[in-house]
């Protein structure tokens, strides 16, 4: 996934690269595997802000409960590289998972588990480079409410967990929640509309563009997209940011604590129908891959165009 956008001041280049394996290990369970990279460039020259890349793995464990529950265990390894000031964050993170389904329509995800972050920091002490490491332990956590209709689909979500920073920081501990609708407009189109918030707040003390120690936006967005075929669709997307900061920041002499950013897409997507390894056993589970869970954060594990 290549994109091109803005963020607060600066446009930027996001290249999001993913792979993803599930095996049925019995009837009842399912084990799968992802791994991602990704790299976000800034462009803006009259602001510094800071280039990341990303190294992702994940490996998810679900077992069917019962018809309407499950549980899973999933684990996560993530770097976090920032090479405009050679420091970078690690984490690993063990999460616990449950999914109830209340009934056909109605569904409910969550999760919770301790996060390890392991973060480096470069430095200079009487003009000496130094790198220091320091350690921190976090709670990363999930909800997702979704309901489903046979033309639209509504849900609710609230995630926690280290991210690349926005550009700002060098690595941030974000808070998002956001309301989500989709329709099927047409038998070919369809339509989608979000709004939410987001907070981040820095987890280093390494120099940031920011002055503040955190910064928060509200955005909205609506998407309209149109199936080609099989594996080709079109779209068209807005996206509105409000974002503020905890403290005033100045760029070519110009007062900027308060941001907006409208964004305007126009794209196509490409995909390939799942190949299975082998032939199975015909089980038809209602567990979850990895990449199919709306609203989870699990996927933000990987890689993202967003922070």
């Amino acid at each position: 996934m290549t994109s091109f956008g803005g963020i607060g001041q600066g446009e930027r280049f996001t290249n999001i690269s993913a792979a993803e394996v599930s095996q049925f290990v019995s009837h009842r369970s399912i084990m799968s595997a992802a791994a991602g990279y990704g790299i976000t460039n800034f462009f803006d020259s009259k602001q510094d802000l800071i280039n990341s890349s990303q190294i992702s793995g994940l490996v998810d464990y679900n077992y069917e409960l019962n018809r309407n529950s499950e549980i899973g265990l999933a684990y996560s390894y993530r770097t976090f590289i920032f090479p405009n000031n050679d420091g970078g964050v690690v984490t690993n993170l063990a999460e616990l998972t449950y999914l109830r389904q209340f009934s056909r329509r109605l569904s409910l995800e969550m999760g919770v588990g301790p996060e390890l972050e392991r973060i480096k920091q470069a430095a200079t002490l009487h003009d000496t480079p130094l790198v220091t490491h320091t350690h921190a332990t976090n709670v990363a956590a999930f909800s997702s409410l979704s309901y489903r209709s046979r033309k639209a689909n509504v849900g609710m979500s609230y995630s926690r967990g280290v991210t690349r920073g926005s550009g700002f920081y060098a690595g941030a501990q974000s808070d998002v929640g956001m309301l989500s609708v989709s329709r099927r407009l047409l038998r070919a189109w369809n339509a989608t509309s979000n709004a939410g918030y987001s907070h981040l707040s820095q987890v280093a003390k390494s120099p940031a563009i920011i002055p503040g120690q955190s910064y928060q936006f509200w955005f909205a967005g609506l998407a309209v997209g149109r199936e080609l075929s099989k594996h080709w669709s079109v779209f068209a997307s807005y996206q509105y940011h409000n974002e503020s900061f905890a403290s005033t920041i100045c760029v070519a002499s110009t007062i900027c604590d308060h941001a907006m950013r409208n964004t305007a897409l126009i794209g196509f997507r490409w995909h390939t129908r799942p190949y299975r390894l082998d032939h199975g056993d015909g089980q038809d589970m209602k567990i979850h891959s990895v990449s199919d869970r709306q609203g989870h954060p699990i996927d933000s594990l990987l890689p993202k165009t967003e922070d």
